[in-house]
């Protein structure tokens, strides 16, 4: 899983929470780090701001960019492999770039060493943040371009969840699991929420 930081490292997005449209907004990301770095790290002397989505949002929407990329790749065919690489298995090796079941901790424990200097915003309020930034010319949001409907395998995510959660219920629990998990974290995020630590 990588994080892209863009405007010279002030802004730190995970895959999937908005990393495209801000590539439109300021070019290549400034720098890119891995998760793992993420977790390691005190701080980031430049970093401001961290852009976050609801995870169950984050997760359709990684699902529908890996599947939808498998297929094209293997010219359709069985999905359980790429399924596979986000189901959660108690090793740290993980297939996909876009989706880590440990994002929004990692995250959290990131953020409330930071508080101080780091705000967390959520994707729908991107644009907006890039106002405030006074960022002029934004591009114009039109969720098509995102949708890699021009695949020639494609389904909505609507209809791919469906597949997913009447043909692989085992995985598809473990899945929400997960997402339930993350929502904690994502929930402490947004509410700026500082949880109490006992070191003994």
């Amino acid at each position: 899983m990588v994080f892209k930081l863009f405007n010279e490292n002030t802004i730190l997005a995970p895959l999937k929470c908005g990393t495209r449209y801000l590539e439109r907004v300021f070019g290549a990301p400034t720098s890119e780090i891995a998760r793992s770095e993420l977790k390691e790290r005190i701080f980031i002397p430049t970093l401001k701001t961290i852009i976050i989505r609801p995870p169950m949002e984050h997760l359709v929407s990684a699902l529908h960019t890996e599947i939808l990329g498998f297929l094209r790749e293997n010219k359709g065919g069985d999905i359980k492999e790429m399924l596979m690489t986000f189901i959660s298995n108690g090793t740290e090796i993980w297939q996909n770039s876009h989706w880590d079941k440990d994002i929004y901790s990692d995250v959290y424990w990131y953020w409330r060493r930071n508080r101080k200097y780091v705000n967390v915003i959520e994707l729908k309020n991107l644009s907006s943040h890039l106002k405030e930034l006074k960022i002029k010319k934004l591009p114009k949001y039109d969720s098509n371009d995102y949708d890699f409907n021009h695949y020639k395998y494609w389904c909505s995510k609507d209809d791919l969840m469906l597949f997913i959660k009447t043909n692989y219920k085992k995985e598809w629990n473990d899945l929400m699991e997960q997402v339930g998990v993350s929502t904690i974290f994502y929930d402490y995020l947004i509410n700026k929420e500082v949880i109490e630590i006992k070191l003994i």
